[in-house]
């Protein structure tokens, strides 16, 4: 068994260091992706690997958001119910998930794994592909993806992310979708993992409110999934957040596909809806004025979240 690891604090580091020697007694091979020096001066220190994705025997693949974590199995005393998306992947489709971790393997061992492949084709009509970026690519894929699936919405766009820090961009761009007729939908946490986050995240929500974008927030819930949902036909489910760390610093992978799978998500989606409260525009307007002033601050750093 292979493991890449990502590494990005000095509590991680005693925390993966620790796991990886009672991993590695057991046989398991480990790869510390970017492992992390104390220096003063340290250029690596913002870009790590946020993929997560299993592959077993080339045969069957993981893709989405969920970690290696007892908050991931709905055990950890803090968030209590975790909520998150993973894609079970079987055939031809594994390829592109082996391969960018075949290519993450190289990176820290400079090793080609010799891996098995299976090339068989599962009986499902449709259209898979997995697409990774991060700063070893000159531009920002997955984030030019995403503008060009949401440009070409007709009908409906659904975005479930746990943190949003809105890049012009994309402002514009659900803004020309709103105008356009297309109904955008967002789904966020109602509990942040990180209070900071939550504030930026909220100092997005009247803006947004004001160009007409439906917001809700799972019930007292911290919600983990990525997903992107476009005219309920193509979709995207990863590990990137709607996010400039995600688009630009993070090593990020997600799988895009348009086949009979979308319609299990937006069944999926429209469920969590019925779990969640939505943001009615003109209450969000008479919120505090304190809460008002900490967004505004937090929004202002929100690019380095």
């Amino acid at each position: 068994m292979n493991i890449s690891s990502p590494q990005r604090s000095d509590m991680m580091l005693a925390f993966t260091h620790t796991v990886s020697w009672i991993l590695g007694k057991s046989g398991v091979n480990i790869g510390i992706f970017d492992p992390q020096t104390i220096s003063v001066i340290n250029s690596n220190l913002n870009f790590r690997n946020h993929r997560k994705a299993i592959v077993i025997d080339g045969w069957i693949g993981f893709i989405g958001g969920i970690n290696l974590g007892d908050e991931y199995n709905h055990d950890c005393e803090k968030f209590g119910f975790w909520r998150d998306t993973h894609l079970l992947v079987r055939g031809n489709g594994v390829t592109g998930i082996q391969n960018i971790f075949v290519k993450d393997w190289y990176y820290i061992h400079g090793e080609v794994l010799d891996v098995p492949l299976d090339k068989s084709c599962e009986d499902q009509p449709g259209l898979f592909t997995v697409i990774e970026s991060g700063p070893d690519f000159e531009d920002s894929l997955i984030r030019d993806v995403y503008l060009k699936m949401i440009y070409s919405a007709n009908r409906s766009i659904k975005i479930v992310t746990p943190y949003l820090i809105i890049e012009p961009e994309l402002m514009v761009a659900i803004k020309l979708a709103v105008k356009s007729g297309v109904e955008v939908t967002l789904i966020l946490p109602g509990k942040s993992d990180y209070v900071t986050v939550g504030f930026a995240t909220r100092s997005y929500y009247e803006r947004l409110l004001e160009l007409g974008v439906n917001i809700y927030e799972y019930d007292d819930t911290f919600v983990h999934a990525k997903i992107l949902i476009v005219d309920d036909q193509i979709a995207s489910v990863g590990s990137v957040n709607f996010d400039p760390r995600s688009f630009h610093l993070n090593f990020e992978a997600t799988a895009i596909f348009e086949n009979e799978a979308v319609k299990t998500l937006v069944e999926t989606y429209d469920d969590d809806v019925k779990k969640s409260n939505k943001i009615d525009a003109d209450a969000w307007k008479e919120r505090g004025i304190f809460i008002k002033l900490l967004q505004g601050i937090f929004n202002l750093f929100s690019p380095i979240f």
